[in-house]
């Protein structure tokens, strides 16, 4: 379930089934996450735009919940989702690891443009899902995200999954208990968000 020094990549399990309506596949993380969260390292909260640190840590479960219909229509532009694995060490120089939903190329994504200072050229660094996950205002956005080291997992409403391996990371210098992560919504859409530190 973890990631050793880059040399082994072992995928966060995940629980696949077939959605009895559409008859298409669901991906979920599995339930037994939530027996790995540590006491007392939860938060919940909301936010209504822009960006703002919402946990400490490279273990992490993450999940943003959008509620759609506070809006008279889906937004065309912005991006919910978070900001993980942020740097500390140098303000100037902030590097992170953008994940969520892309309202105007309509796709989940991870974007690996700013994970590193010295991001090689050879890396993909922008993974998008062709899978519409948003049919309109009276849903809800989920995401979900499991960070593992370096490693990223991002499910979007069950429809679609991302598997990503920031392997630029693995030569930083910050501490990875101390990396922040931010989560991230447009303006005007009523979010709400829970953190967990996971055991891993």
């Amino acid at each position: 379930m973890s990631c050793n020094g880059g040399s082994q990549i072992h995928l966060i399990p995940r629980d696949i089934d077939v959605d009895r309506v559409t008859g298409g596949l669901t991906f979920d993380p599995v339930f037994e996450i939530e027996s790995i969260r540590v006491g007392g390292k939860s938060t919940f909260g909301s936010t209504t735009s822009g960006d703002k640190v919402i946990a400490t840590g490279s273990s992490l479960q993450l999940k943003l919940t959008c509620d759609l219909s506070s809006t008279s229509s889906l937004p065309t532009t912005g991006v919910a989702g978070f900001r993980v694995l942020g740097s500390v060490s140098d303000a100037s120089e902030y590097t992170y690891t953008s994940v969520g939903y892309d309202f105007s190329t309509k796709k989940m994504f991870v974007d690996h443009t700013k994970t590193s200072k010295t991001t090689p050229s050879t890396i993909v660094q922008l993974s998008k899902a062709g899978t519409t996950i948003v049919e309109g205002v009276d849903e809800k956005l989920t995401i979900h995200v499991l960070v593992d080291s370096a490693l990223i997992e991002l499910f979007g409403n069950s429809r679609t999954a991302i598997s990503s391996f920031a392997s630029e990371l693995m030569g930083e210098d910050d501490d990875p208990a101390d990396r922040v992560n931010l989560v991230v919504a447009p303006e005007g859409l009523e979010c709400e968000f829970e953190t967990h530190v996971l055991a891993l």
